[in-house]
């Protein structure tokens, strides 16, 4: 009988959560071009810098057990971005929001935390469904204009789009995707929106889309995204926000 063939594989213990703890975090300036997948990463380091005890998946490769609440785009600010971290031993959200602030670079913040039951759910940080944003457009405008187009839309049924990726175009019916946009400032110079929008995994409202229904998304406007708040569904077993 042959022993030991192959690689041997390796014994993992697999660390169990004992605590969730809720990560209200911003993403600012100057990191407002990096990717989502960058901030996870960076993120992760962050955690093993401060010695956060983070409970790990089983496995040949494990993972830290953190999750988010969506993916933000490049290019866009946010004070509202939500994860869940799995602790494998106690330690209080506010310690956890010190320790990972001491860690991150410039333009990432823990901007509040919060500790949640540890639930077996699928969904920590509940099913997120709607965002709100700031869209600032600097450029030539008149108010009456962008006044009577909101009006326009907000007043139809429907709205088709087509949406473009790399593997195929969709026809998107934009219009029961945003619940609401209003005009917040305007000056002949520039216009802050308002913009409350359905979002899904399926795909939801995109702030440049909603720019360009009401005729800012062109060459003579330069727009700013800015995410202020998500809201999530309420679940039956457990709460995504406070």
């Amino acid at each position: 009988m042959r022993v030991g063939r192959g690689r041997p594989r390796p014994v993992l213990v697999r660390k169990h959560a004992v605590q969730e703890v809720v990560c209200r975090f911003a993403r600012r300036r100057p990191l407002h071009f990096i990717s989502h997948l960058d901030i996870v990463r960076t993120i992760e380091r962050a955690l093993r810098r401060a010695n956060v005890p983070v409970a790990y998946t089983a496995g040949f490769n494990p993972r830290p057990r953190l999750s988010f609440a969506t993916a933000i785009a490049v290019g866009m600010t946010s004070e509202a971005e939500l994860m869940c971290l799995q602790l494998a031993e106690g330690m209080s959200a506010e310690a956890v929001q010190t320790a990972l602030n001491q860690q991150l670079p410039e333009g990432l913040e823990v901007v509040s935390a919060w500790a949640v039951p540890t639930y077996k759910g699928k969904f920590p940080l509940g099913e997120v469904d709607t965002a709100e944003y700031d869209l600032d457009v600097d450029g030539f405008v008149e108010p009456e204009s962008v006044e009577q187009c909101i009006a326009e839309f907000l007043c139809q049924e429907h709205h088709w789009i087509k949406r473009t990726s790399d593997k195929r175009t969709k026809e998107l019916d934009l219009r029961p995707l945003v619940e609401t946009i209003k005009v917040s400032e305007c000056t002949p110079e520039r216009v802050r929106l308002h913009l409350v929008a359905r979002m899904s995994s399926q795909g939801g409202a995109r702030p440049e889309e909603v720019l360009a229904v009401i005729g800012l998304a062109d060459g003579q406007h330069r727009s700013t995204v800015h995410r202020t708040a998500l809201y999530a569904k309420p679940q039956p077993t457990r709460a995504g926000q406070r």
